[in-house]
């Protein structure tokens, strides 16, 4: 987890905005560990500008990443293979969101309750 903290740190220092959300995502005892923000007011036209600055970034140390357009919209995609992280960022009309997630990872019980409360205390 601390790797997705430390990736997010890079992509987060070219974001103008809010900070960002830290959470898990799961199903069953498999669960990932999400670092997202959204950029309002920053929308298609300065949002495809700052996803490219942020693949710019990738680039450099490393991720593969892969572009695309759907309905307008500005998406990129990308994994580092060590650690295993994913990036989804989207420059949409309104605001560009960008997420970070980590592999994933079989938790239950208490180890999620302990887990879960280390990140928070990230925040």
């Amino acid at each position: 987890m601390a790797a997705i903290v430390d990736a997010w740190d890079r992509v987060s220092a070219l974001l103008p905005g809010p900070e960002a959300t830290l959470g898990w995502r799961g199903a069953g005892d498999r669960h990932r560990f999400v670092v997202q923000a959204a950029v309002p007011g920053v929308g298609r036209g300065s949002g495809t500008r700052l996803l490219r600055e942020i693949a710019v970034a990738a680039d450099r140390v490393g991720w593969h990443l892969a572009a695309a357009e759907r309905r307008g919209a500005c998406l990129l995609r990308g994994r580092c293979d060590r650690p295993p992280i994913e990036l989804r960022a989207e420059a949409g009309l309104g605001a560009t969101v960008v997420r970070l997630r980590g592999a994933p990872l079989h938790l239950a019980g208490g180890d999620l309750s302990r887990v879960v409360a280390e990140a928070a205390t990230w925040a």
